[in-house]
């Protein structure tokens, strides 16, 4: 009799398995719908995300661009004019020496 009760309760058992199988499948097949729109949603805010930081990204990059040609004419002015400023530094010694030279030179008489 004990035997007869389980192998009444395997078969209940095993059908019982089976049929909460089926029920699970079923139910993950009718939420595939809403798994997979999820799944989009999820892919399209990180699309999202991802296209706002390239774009920051490009933005940034062109404002670097634009600094570094500004330093870059920056310099070479500041050479320019520091070649300049030499050049005109290296006259004024003698200049300074003519000027000196004429102040000192003693007075030269005049034929009245």
């Amino acid at each position: 009799q004990w035997k007869a009760w389980a192998r009444k309760n395997c078969r209940e058992g095993s059908a019982s398995v089976a049929h909460r199988r089926q029920s699970y499948l079923e139910a993950a097949e009718s939420l595939l719908p809403l798994w997979s729109e999820q799944a989009n949603l999820e892919n399209a805010a990180r699309l999202a995300t991802a296209r706002a930081d390239l774009d920051a990204l490009r933005i940034r990059k062109a404002e670097a661009c634009r600094n570094f040609e500004e330093s870059q004419r920056i310099g070479s002015e500041m050479r320019q004019l520091s070649a300049e400023l030499r050049a005109e530094q290296q006259d004024l010694p003698d200049l300074y020496r003519k000027l000196v030279q004429d102040v000192l030179k003693p007075p030269q008489p005049t034929l009245d």
